[in-house]
């Protein structure tokens, strides 16, 4: 993820929370460094040269800890330190809190995340610890219970599963395969003429977002018809995202194949109480333009291949892959260079969130003093050739889906009628 960070495309993600109240500031900021303890990356920097081999990369305690943390009493575009969002993991730890008011009693939360630091669900049980703490102070008794966090299970995320000996023997076979896995993938047609390959070049919004929200009756809807074909939510979404994106290419350009990437959660149960970190694999799915003419065998097609990817844990490839292009000088950054696009878009299913959090009530709403969570939104990174990351979420039943696109590539419409069709079934 380091390697892959450049100025021009942050190799950051965001989340995005909505509220009913505003946040005190002093409180919040509290409740921030206190939620820090808990999640040592969080208030790290990495120590060494860019193209530098994985080993000689370290990260090593921030001099100044405390991440930037801006309070705005209006709506409008995201006000950057330095008026830019290239996030540099070197100077500053790797998140950055802005706080929106965006009417008199609701007020947005935007993180902005450097994905080396953590991913999706390391930054959610980051915030649920920040709201538990700041729910604290306004509580009658103890903040609420948390689970107890291992530091030394960091040690574990760069291989999950695997021994030193294991990974040495394993390089010749992770580095083919590897160049197997980053094949070129064709990017998003663009209705805009020349697309610009930096999505946070001057004069574009940064991040460039739409969100859709789907009822509890159309989760209802979209889970039956995945059962109907032996499959999950998620492969559903897949198909559609597939039939989207295919949907978009014909009307801006004409077909070309679709290469998805698919985020895959590799902890497990002894990983449990790891803090906030990047603990996630990666798998490509690939079509031709002449599998978007049977809808019914794509879906069937991505349940089998699913499938197979749980079962043979098929998104280490790319955690091994990574790992062993990291043991050669440059290697990641000749993987990661700015003219490669190893996938066309991204769809990335963050699951429940909170399912478990003692902030929820019966409803399932997070409530942490004056503060309600209305809305949770994941804004996947995206990559100079990779125009589109659409982010899954369900919270207190309910599903939404939100994109982030590169606004020279995709216009806001376009994204929209992308998220109309992942929706639809």
């Amino acid at each position: 993820m380091y390697a892959d960070d450049r100025r021009p495309a942050p190799m950051t993600f965001f989340v995005r929370a909505g509220f009913s109240g505003r946040p005190d500031p002093t409180r919040m900021r509290t409740a921030i460094r206190h939620a820090q303890m808990r999640h040592p990356l969080t208030r790290a920097v990495i120590s060494g040269r860019r193209q530098a081999r994985t080993r000689d990369l370290h990260w090593i305690e921030a001099p100044q800890p405390e991440p930037y943390i801006a309070f705005a009493t209006q709506a409008g575009p995201i006000d950057y330190p330095g008026g830019e969002p290239y996030l540099d993991l070197r100077r500053e730890v790797g998140l950055r809190f802005f706080f929106i008011e965006t009417d008199a009693n609701r007020s947005e939360l935007w993180i902005q995340v450097h994905h080396a630091v953590c991913d999706g669900i390391g930054i959610t049980r980051f915030l649920e610890d920040v709201l538990a703490e700041y729910a604290a102070p306004g509580s009658a008794g103890a903040p609420p219970d948390r689970i107890e966090l291992d530091a030394a299970l960091l040690e574990r995320r760069s291989e999950p599963g695997l021994g030193r000996r294991e990974r040495l023997a394993r390089l010749p076979i992770d580095i083919l395969r590897g160049l197997r896995l980053f094949r070129p993938a064709s990017p998003v047609a663009s209705s805009q003429g020349g697309a610009n390959r930096d999505p946070a070049a001057g004069g574009q919004p940064f991040p460039a977002h739409r969100s859709l929200d789907i009822t509890p009756d159309g989760i209802d809807r979209l889970r039956s018809l995945a059962r109907a074909a032996d499959g999950t939510l998620n492969d559903l979404l897949l198909r559609n995202m597939f039939l989207a994106i295919d949907a978009h290419n014909r009307a801006s350009g004409g077909p070309r194949p679709v290469r998805l990437s698919m985020p895959t959660n590799l902890r497990d149960a002894k990983l449990a109480a790891m803090p906030a970190a990047n603990v996630v694999g990666m798998a490509f799915l690939g079509r031709r333009p002449a599998a978007f003419e049977d809808a019914d065998g794509l879906l069937q097609g991505i349940v089998a291949e699913t499938r197979h990817i749980k079962r043979h844990r098929a998104g280490l490839t790319l955690h091994r892959a990574v790992s062993a292009f990291g043991a050669i000088r440059g290697g990641l950054v000749w993987v990661c260079g700015p003219g490669h696009c190893h996938s066309t878009a991204v769809l990335s299913n963050l699951g429940r969130v909170f399912r478990d959090s003692p902030l929820a009530g019966t409803d399932g709403i997070m409530r942490a003093g004056d503060l309600v969570l209305d809305s949770y939104d994941l804004l996947p990174p995206i990559r100079p050739l990779t125009h589109l990351a659409v982010g899954v979420v369900e919270n207190a039943g309910g599903l939404r889906l939100s994109a982030h696109f590169n606004a020279s590539a995709i216009t806001p419409s376009e994204a929209e009628r992308i998220l109309e069709h992942v929706a639809g079934g």
